[in-house]
């Protein structure tokens, strides 16, 4: 795990960052990013995001649940805490969602993969 600051513009972020295989887990601010590697870096594109289920970015500890089914959530609310490697990580939707399934309960141990939620398009 390594401590980085990226700058752009007139902006600074410090950022957490932990390579595991082909992929890069980054927490900045309050978020977890993965960037995982597909082929080569010249056929490398960024992940859109789709509706259906949730999964955990990394193996950890269900803190807190936000949300149930039915609900629908703005885009950026936090709906699930997830503890891993000593931290808290938000686990977020980019867009307005209704939930349809939630899968985890706060006290759970998740497998990196495992389905938390599952979200549909408002």
């Amino acid at each position: 795990m390594k401590m980085l600051e990226i700058s752009w513009g007139s902006e600074t972020k410090k950022v957490i960052a932990m390579k595991q295989g082909r992929k890069l887990w980054a927490h900045i601010d309050g978020e977890v990013i993965c960037y995982e590697a597909k082929g080569s870096s010249a056929n490398q594109s960024k992940a859109a995001f789709t509706f259906g289920p949730l999964k955990s970015p990394m193996p950890g500890k269900i803190m807190k649940v936000n949300i149930k089914v039915g609900d629908v959530i703005e885009a950026k609310k936090t709906l699930i805490v997830l503890e891993a490697m000593k931290m808290e990580y938000s686990i977020k939707v980019p867009e307005s969602s209704k939930v349809t399934k939630v899968l985890c309960a706060a006290g759970d141990q998740v497998k990196e993969g495992q389905v938390l939620l599952e979200v549909e398009k408002v």
